[in-house]
């Protein structure tokens, strides 16, 4: 990691994100920028597209919020003419890319425009799916050219979230002239309240709020419902867990273009009893303390900090055996592994566990024991030393504060 240079003033950052709809991506800068010191650094909020859902969440934690309202690929042209005279206005002297299309380009452009350094998260891994042969992909390689150009001009430094993320992205860093000396990866972290438990009495409100009183055990998955998330083999797996533990119920958390597919299946499977589809929550570490184990059947993961987040919660794991988990999921201490798509495996997994009553107790400790590693301080901390090494002096001096209202391109 590079290390940090002196700082007579705050660097001042402008964080790169399509919009601010629930997401891990959002959840996680979130987390993130208010792990951070203010006196060393000042963060700024820019979404491509548009706010979203999470917009109070980020006003509460008194960030700044700009939005440069990009319609369509055509329009990111004209939102990073917005970035580059926010920049301008705000006195902004790095920038913060989260690696989708829409706010990489938006932020690379203006970093071209104004030569300031660009820092890149990598959250997924990277997966090339395209056909990049042919006549007929002439225009996607052009587009792919474009962008690997316009990076080794202006990204400075790559922040994977995970060894299996960074490994993954190995030959298209490589491509962009971007060195392991310029790759740093830093894991999420844990803030101390999602260390919190519950007592007695509020497990058993909650638990009673959500006509839990009799369930036993109690399984839950956190995540957005997708495909890739893996909730369609919960469905048809709790008809197996019934039959072993009559009163078990599943609990999925999230919300996505498949619940509406996931409820068929729950109607179809006369399941509706025993599967609580409890859409966003904000209390999500409560629900961890009510649950017995996490089932995790997700197919791809960056870094999986929702199995992190039950680990804090002491919660054992069955999962898919995923590279990112690399580090963070011990199969057979603090969680059951199981080859990646084989869903009669994951069923046996669970009932295994289930079954065990002190062997789940005993993964759960092992599970809060290697959550304590992920802190988020050392997080932050981390981020805000790579910004430090890179930053230089603003060439454009802040006209106005960052809470007022800026000149026209961008919108508050």
């Amino acid at each position: 990691m590079p290390e940090a240079g002196p700082t007579s003033a705050p660097v001042r950052v402008a964080h790169l994100m399509p919009d601010l709809i629930v997401g891990g991506g959002q959840h996680l800068l979130l987390r993130n920028l208010k792990g951070m010191d203010p006196a060393r650094v000042h963060n700024t909020v820019v979404c491509v597209n548009a706010l979203g859902e999470m917009e109070p969440a980020y006003r509460q934690a008194g960030l700044p919020l700009f939005c440069l309202q990009a319609s369509g690929k055509t329009g990111l042209l004209a939102a990073a003419s917005k970035l580059t005279r926010l920049i301008r206005d705000q006195g902004i002297n790095l920038i913060h890319t989260n690696n989708t299309v829409a706010d990489r380009t938006v932020g690379q452009l203006a970093a071209w425009r104004t030569g300031l350094p660009v820092v890149n998260s990598l959250h997924s891994e990277h997966l090339p799916s395209i056909n990049l042969s042919g006549p007929k992909a002439i225009p996607r390689r052009i587009v792919r050219s474009l962008g690997i150009a316009l990076a080794r001009r202006t990204v400075d430094h790559v922040i994977p979230v995970s060894d299996s993320v960074r490994e993954s992205w190995a030959p298209y860093l490589q491509s962009m002239g971007i060195g392991p000396d310029r790759i740093t990866v830093i894991n999420p972290g844990l803030a101390p309240e999602r260390f919190q438990r519950l007592g007695n009495a509020e497990r058993a409100y909650l638990r009673r709020e959500l006509a839990l009183e009799t369930a036993d055990p109690v399984l839950i998955n956190v995540g957005r419902l997708n495909y890739h998330k893996g909730q369609h083999w919960l469905i048809p797996m709790m008809r197996d867990v019934l039959r072993a533990h009559p009163n078990a119920k599943l609990i999925l958390v999230g919300d996505g273009q498949d619940r509406q597919r996931l409820e068929q299946s729950t109607r179809d499977l006369n399941l509706q009893a025993s599967v609580l589809m409890l859409g966003q929550r904000s209390d999500v570490t409560a629900l961890l303390n009510i649950a017995d184990l996490l089932v995790f059947p997700s197919l791809t993961e960056g870094f999986p900090l929702a199995v992190l987040e039950a680990m804090a919660a002491r919660l054992p794991i069955v999962a898919f055996g995923l590279p990112s988990f690399r580090g963070v999921v011990d199969d057979g201490t603090s969680a059951a592994l199981v080859p990646l798509g084989d869903a009669p495996a994951f069923t046996a997994a669970v009932l295994e566990v289930l079954s065990d009553r002190h062997r789940m107790s005993a993964m759960g400790q092992s599970a809060l024991n290697v959550a304590h590693r992920y802190t988020q301080a050392a997080t932050s901390g981390a981020l805000m030393r790579i910004y430090e090494s890179l930053v230089r002096p603003a060439p454009f001096p802040a006209t106005h504060p960052a809470s007022a209202r800026p000149q026209a391109g961008a919108t508050r």
